[in-house]
């Protein structure tokens, strides 16, 4: 009989921070910080247009016209510039 087992090492956790961590950090930072770190995700681009304008009207700032719906291509979205 063979037996074999597996597990993991609890002393091995994979770094990183909690989910409320994580979104402690992303709040600290500058609302075009937090933009650019969004539009890097593989999240759909109607999600990632609707999380940076939705943490913009949390801080009360006008959303800049490149996340706007219906506006340029926002940076890092792959689509050519126009001009």
């Amino acid at each position: 009989m063979c037996v074999i087992l597996t597990g993991c090492n609890v002393g091995m956790t994979p770094s990183g921070g909690s989910d409320a961590q994580v979104r402690a950090g992303m709040d600290a930072l500058p609302l075009d910080q937090q933009a650019k770190i969004i539009m890097m995700s593989p999240a759909p681009m109607e999600h990632k247009m609707k999380q940076i304008q939705d943490a913009y009207a949390k801080a009360g700032k006008p959303v800049p016209p490149e996340y706007q719906s219906g506006g340029a291509s926002p940076p890092g979205s792959g689509a050519p510039a126009h001009g």
